[in-house]
């Protein structure tokens, strides 16, 4: 089980880093574009896919060689003006790392405080099972009666108790 863990950690960090390192993109194997795109280093549009990169799983559409190769220096800062922003799409890989991280957090002790108490709860019940007695006949009338009536439903008359009732013995009204 640790072994296929470790597997798929493997995998899994070998896709993170494939994504962030910028690689060029061929034009020939690219859809033609409808419309302007902007240059995020320039800031410039332009119709142009003769240089483009494709950076965590996006293709960017430079205006010129010289945009892509500062592109490619540094990716990240460039990157930031045109991919979208939000807490999960963020392009500060600290805060989106910390929120998940946080959230994630959060909904683990949120499962762990729920089963926690419900272990609590259920072991606590177990232990005050409550226990059911046979039916008692009133002396009066014959009716059958819970064995913990003071008096009976029908007849209304008084009888002794076999024993405590659940409701008072937890603690409840009398």
């Amino acid at each position: 089980m640790i072994r296929l863990a470790a597997l798929v950690w493997l995998v899994l960090a070998s896709a993170l880093v494939a994504q962030s390192t910028p690689e060029r993109v061929e034009p020939s194997t690219l859809p033609a574009i409808d419309g302007t795109v902007l240059c995020p280093v320039s800031g410039t549009r332009h119709r142009s896919t003769d240089h483009a990169v494709r950076y965590r799983g996006r293709v960017h559409f430079m205006g010129d060689a010289a945009c892509a190769r500062a592109f490619l220096d540094d990716p990240g800062r460039f990157a930031a003006k045109v991919e979208p922003r939000g807490l999960f799409h963020a392009t500060d890989a600290g805060l989106r790392s910390n929120a998940v991280w946080i959230a994630g957090l959060l909904v683990v002790l949120a499962l762990v405080a729920g089963a926690f108490i419900a272990f609590v709860v259920v072991r606590k019940r177990r232990r005050e099972e409550p226990t059911t007695h046979p039916p008692a006949a009133c002396a009066g009338c014959g009716a059958s009666l819970h064995p913990t009536a003071a008096r009976c439903a029908r007849c209304g008359a008084t009888r002794e108790p076999s024993g405590e009732s659940d409701v008072v013995r937890l603690g409840g009204a009398r």
